[in-house]
Protein backbone atom coordinates (compact mmCIF):
# COMPACT_ATOMS: atom_id res chain seq x y z
CA UNK A 1 0.00 0.00 0.00
CA UNK A 2 3.12 2.56 0.79
CA UNK A 3 4.43 1.96 -2.43
CA UNK A 4 1.04 2.55 -4.46
CA UNK A 5 1.31 6.11 -2.06
CA UNK A 6 5.14 6.52 -3.11
CA UNK A 7 4.06 6.16 -6.97
CA UNK A 8 1.33 8.17 -6.91
CA UNK A 9 2.55 11.27 -5.10
CA UNK A 10 6.01 10.81 -7.57
CA UNK A 11 3.93 11.10 -10.89
CA UNK A 12 2.07 13.97 -9.13
CA UNK A 13 5.16 15.44 -8.57
CA UNK A 14 6.32 14.62 -12.12
CA UNK A 15 3.36 15.65 -13.88
CA UNK A 16 2.87 19.30 -11.82
CA UNK A 17 6.37 20.44 -12.70
CA UNK A 18 6.55 23.77 -13.77
CA UNK A 19 9.14 22.60 -16.26
CA UNK A 20 6.54 19.65 -17.51
CA UNK A 21 3.75 22.57 -18.00
CA UNK A 22 6.30 25.06 -19.80
CA UNK A 23 7.10 22.60 -22.12
CA UNK A 24 3.72 20.98 -22.37
CA UNK A 25 2.81 25.27 -23.36
CA UNK A 26 5.68 25.03 -25.99
CA UNK A 27 4.56 21.83 -27.57
CA UNK A 28 0.65 23.32 -27.68
CA UNK A 29 1.36 26.43 -29.18
CA UNK A 30 3.99 25.00 -31.77
CA UNK A 31 1.64 22.03 -32.74
CA UNK A 32 -0.97 24.75 -33.14
CA UNK A 33 1.09 26.52 -35.29
CA UNK A 34 1.91 23.94 -37.45
CA UNK A 35 -1.51 23.36 -37.83
CA UNK A 36 -2.63 26.97 -38.52
CA UNK A 37 0.40 27.03 -41.61
CA UNK A 38 -0.73 23.76 -42.66
CA UNK A 39 -4.17 24.55 -43.17
CA UNK A 40 -3.66 27.94 -44.63
CA UNK A 41 -0.81 26.56 -47.05
CA UNK A 42 -2.88 24.06 -48.45
CA UNK A 43 -5.93 26.75 -48.88
CA UNK A 44 -3.33 28.94 -50.70
CA UNK A 45 -1.87 25.95 -52.41
CA UNK A 46 -5.48 24.90 -53.72
CA UNK A 47 -6.71 28.20 -55.04
CA UNK A 48 -3.42 28.51 -57.06
CA UNK A 49 -4.33 25.35 -59.18
CA UNK A 50 -6.00 25.81 -62.45
CA UNK A 51 -8.59 23.24 -61.52
CA UNK A 52 -9.96 25.80 -59.11
CA UNK A 53 -12.61 23.19 -57.24
CA UNK A 54 -11.20 24.69 -53.75
CA UNK A 55 -11.37 28.05 -55.20
CA UNK A 56 -14.76 28.03 -55.56
CA UNK A 57 -15.68 27.19 -52.15
CA UNK A 58 -13.20 29.76 -50.45
CA UNK A 59 -14.86 32.26 -52.24
CA UNK A 60 -18.40 31.52 -51.50
CA UNK A 61 -17.69 30.01 -47.90
CA UNK A 62 -14.77 32.14 -46.56
CA UNK A 63 -16.14 32.37 -42.73
CA UNK A 64 -16.50 28.73 -42.99
CA UNK A 65 -13.63 26.98 -44.81
CA UNK A 66 -10.65 29.76 -43.16
CA UNK A 67 -12.45 31.68 -40.29
CA UNK A 68 -13.84 28.43 -38.57
CA UNK A 69 -11.14 26.25 -38.06
CA UNK A 70 -9.00 29.43 -37.32
CA UNK A 71 -11.00 30.09 -34.67
CA UNK A 72 -10.96 26.45 -33.02
CA UNK A 73 -7.17 27.22 -33.08
CA UNK A 74 -7.54 30.36 -31.61
CA UNK A 75 -9.81 29.34 -28.78
CA UNK A 76 -7.37 26.78 -27.86
CA UNK A 77 -4.06 28.72 -27.94
CA UNK A 78 -5.86 31.14 -25.93
CA UNK A 79 -6.77 28.75 -23.23
CA UNK A 80 -3.80 27.04 -23.34
CA UNK A 81 -1.58 30.39 -22.41
CA UNK A 82 -4.62 31.30 -20.10
CA UNK A 83 -4.07 27.70 -17.92
CA UNK A 84 -0.42 27.90 -18.39
CA UNK A 85 -0.70 31.59 -16.85
CA UNK A 86 -3.33 31.42 -14.31
CA UNK A 87 -2.72 27.75 -13.39
CA UNK A 88 -6.20 25.42 -13.31
CA UNK A 89 -9.14 26.86 -14.60
CA UNK A 90 -12.45 26.83 -12.89
CA UNK A 91 -15.81 28.10 -14.00
CA UNK A 92 -18.94 28.26 -11.89
CA UNK A 93 -21.68 29.35 -14.51
CA UNK A 94 -25.88 29.33 -13.14
CA UNK A 95 -25.00 27.51 -9.66
CA UNK A 96 -22.62 24.74 -11.82
CA UNK A 97 -19.28 24.35 -11.17
CA UNK A 98 -16.69 23.13 -13.71
CA UNK A 99 -13.39 22.02 -11.97
CA UNK A 100 -10.64 19.76 -13.50
CA UNK A 101 -11.00 18.93 -17.12
CA UNK A 102 -13.79 20.32 -17.47
CA UNK A 103 -13.20 23.98 -16.95
CA UNK A 104 -11.13 24.55 -20.01
CA UNK A 105 -13.45 22.43 -22.23
CA UNK A 106 -16.44 24.83 -21.14
CA UNK A 107 -13.90 27.96 -21.79
CA UNK A 108 -12.64 26.76 -24.94
CA UNK A 109 -16.20 25.86 -26.23
CA UNK A 110 -17.53 29.65 -24.93
CA UNK A 111 -14.45 31.08 -26.56
CA UNK A 112 -14.66 29.24 -29.82
CA UNK A 113 -19.07 30.15 -29.77
CA UNK A 114 -17.90 33.70 -28.87
CA UNK A 115 -15.58 33.90 -32.11
CA UNK A 116 -17.79 32.36 -33.85
CA UNK A 117 -20.75 35.01 -33.37
CA UNK A 118 -18.35 37.60 -34.05
CA UNK A 119 -17.44 36.37 -37.63
CA UNK A 120 -20.87 36.05 -37.91
CA UNK A 121 -21.53 39.30 -37.24
CA UNK A 122 -18.84 40.96 -39.14
CA UNK A 123 -19.08 38.64 -42.01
Amino acid sequence: MQERDNLFSYLKELFCSPLLKKLILLVTILGAGIVGVSYVSFIIYWTWQKEGWVKDIVKEHFAATIGLPLAGVAAYLLVSVLEYSYGKIEIEIWGLKFKGATGPVILWILCFFVITISIKMLW
